[in-house]
């Protein structure tokens, strides 16, 4: 019943609760063998409406999410991001998706993740000595900013991509899709509060990003 559209339930429903008030007076007006008979195909019907409202009622109520209108900003970017965030000082680390940088300057910490193969991204389950390492270093710095940049997307990508983007306590994270031409996309855009605003605008810097109307961040 789960491709049959939540009228056509209603409609056999109550043309099963219509064929059970009928048996119910068939009951009533017939005698012996051919009685059991009505109250046995009776009893069949009761269930079979049963389950019929079961289904109609829950495709009724079936939970439609309303779409989220995101705010998006696009950036422009002509520098090679591997070579800046190496040249700026940015620790590398290879990963199984891409290529993870980190640099921790002033007690700000900046993270800039290159992701060139999204289906390993996100069936990546890395859990070794230098995460752990990264982690213990993270916990002395006084803001976190990261950014994901995702070099390549899919149509199931780029539905998360809103998701990444997150402000709370000591963090401000987002990410970035490349479109080609030099130019990135941030699917959910939010302005990073006065804690974040100064180390995000400085990370922005230091790779390049201007936004496409040529005005810094």
């Amino acid at each position: 019943m789960r491709n049959i559209k939540a009228r056509y339930l209603w409609i056999t429903s109550l043309v099963l609760f219509l064929a059970g008030i009928g048996l119910i007076f068939a009951c009533v007006y017939t005698k012996d063998s051919l009685n059991r008979v009505m109250v046995v195909i009776m009893a069949i019907d009761f269930v079979l409406l049963t389950f019929t409202i079961q289904f109609a009622t829950t495709k009724s109520l079936k939970f439609k999410p309303k779409k989220v209108n995101y705010i998006t900003k696009e950036y422009k970017n002509t520098n090679s991001l591997a070579k800046v965030l190496v040249d700026k000082g940015f620790e590398k680390r290879s990963r199984s998706y891409g290529d993870s940088y980190l640099l921790i300057k002033n007690k700000n910490a900046y993270k800039v993740v290159l992701v060139s193969d999204p289906l390993s991204y996100f069936n990546n389950d890395e859990d070794n000595e230098e995460v752990k390492k990264e982690n213990t270093e993270l916990d002395e710095c006084n803001v976190f900013i990261g950014v994901e940049v995702f070099l390549s997307t899919n149509s199931d990508l780029v539905s998360k991509l809103p998701d990444f983007t997150l402000e709370g306590g000591r963090i401000y994270y987002t990410a970035l899709e490349y479109k080609g031409n030099n130019n990135y996309l941030c699917h959910n855009y939010v302005k990073p509060n006065k804690d974040h605003i100064e180390a995000f605008n400085n990370l922005l810097e230091m790779l390049g990003f201007v936004d496409n109307n040529g005005i810094e961040e």
